[in-house]
């Protein structure tokens, strides 16, 4: 239903920019520090949220995502390999000295391969398109080729986004309705309380770049279940929608997206357990800072992190803070 061609040159560019931005100088020691962990099958390491948005390395924990070539070289043991196959991506948590100061950091492992897929419109959850459509920097890529890659999978996460977003819109809307309504239902669809002001913040950051490249999205958007037409003012858009397909592409999808979106929120902090240091603390540090819930577990369950996740999930289906 959807034909998804070759993103315009001009988007292209405009993406290319962003992703070769610079970077402090702490990002490169990081860098280097993940590549000798992790040595030649690392592609790509794209930095990306709060703290990209503050430009401060050293406050909280960076988020980077780790773009590898495949997952049997990234791996010495079969099993982390599986599961990042089955269920990406997995999560790593490094600190790293720069400048006699600490830098933390989590950063997230996915194949070129892999993602690639997750930020087309093949892709339907939205974990992986509703952060590569956000800005990123590329710390680190290993060639023009790979740089390539990399934009085609930010620039056709930003035509993902906007094709899941659009029926969910009112007959008229703007470039900043779009966002802050799409940001809003992608956050729904994970195990997160950030809805609106969230959206809002993230809007007001990233300003210039969405009313920069939503234009050249729109245009290259070619779907037989709705049109949208520019007005003559180009500020705003004009949506043609059958309530059939409203129901269908907004009403239904985005349901069976959040309903899925808190399974795998809570697969992935299970499996975030066993992946570094610390990860029963890290998990139920993410869990308080996304649902305001405060779980305290005891030593036996803190000596077995599956069990300490049930119990969690238990906890926090019993004061319904998972919606």
């Amino acid at each position: 239903m959807v034909e998804q061609g070759r993103p315009p040159i001009i988007l292209k560019n405009m993406v290319r920019n962003q992703l070769t931005g610079k970077v402090p100088g702490a990002l490169d020691a990081v860098s280097s520090a993940i590549r000798k962990r992790h040595g030649k099958t690392v592609l790509a390491i794209a930095f990306y949220g709060s703290c990209l948005r503050s430009s401060n390395p050293f406050e909280g924990i960076l988020d980077l995502y780790v773009v590898v070539k495949g997952y049997r070289s990234c791996y010495e043991k079969p099993l982390p390999a599986i599961s990042n196959f089955l269920l990406p991506p997995n999560v790593f948590y490094l600190e790293e000295e720069y400048m006699g100061k600490t830098v933390r950091v989590k950063y997230a492992i996915v194949s070129m391969k892999q993602l690639e897929r997750a930020t087309s419109c093949q892709w339907f959850h939205s974990y992986f398109w509703a952060r590569f459509c956000q800005p990123m920097v590329l710390t680190y890529y290993r060639d023009e080729d790979v740089l390539e890659c990399m934009v085609k999978c930010a620039s056709n996460a930003l035509f993902t986004f906007s094709v899941r977003v659009i029926p969910c819109l009112e007959g008229v809307f703007g470039v900043k309705r779009l966002w802050q309504r799409g940001l809003e239902l992608t956050y729904m669809a994970e195990l997160r309380p950030e809805g609106r002001d969230r959206a809002i913040t993230i809007w007001k950051s990233n300003r210039n770049y969405f009313e920069a490249v939503t234009p050249h999205v729109l245009r290259a958007i070619r779907d037989k279940r709705f049109r949208i037409e520019r007005d003559e003012e180009g500020s705003l858009y004009h949506l043609f929608i059958v309530g059939r397909e409203r129901f269908l592409l907004c009403k239904l999808s985005w349901v069976l997206r959040i309903v899925l979106g808190k399974l795998l929120t809570i697969l992935r902090l299970i499996k975030a357990c066993f992946t570094f240091g610390g990860g029963v603390d890290y998990a139920l540090w993410k869990i308080e800072r996304h649902t305001g819930v405060h779980i305290r577990l005891g030593p036996f369950l803190r000596r077995h992190p599956l069990l300490a996740m049930f119990f969690a999930s238990w906890r926090l289906l019993k004061r319904k803070a998972i919606r």
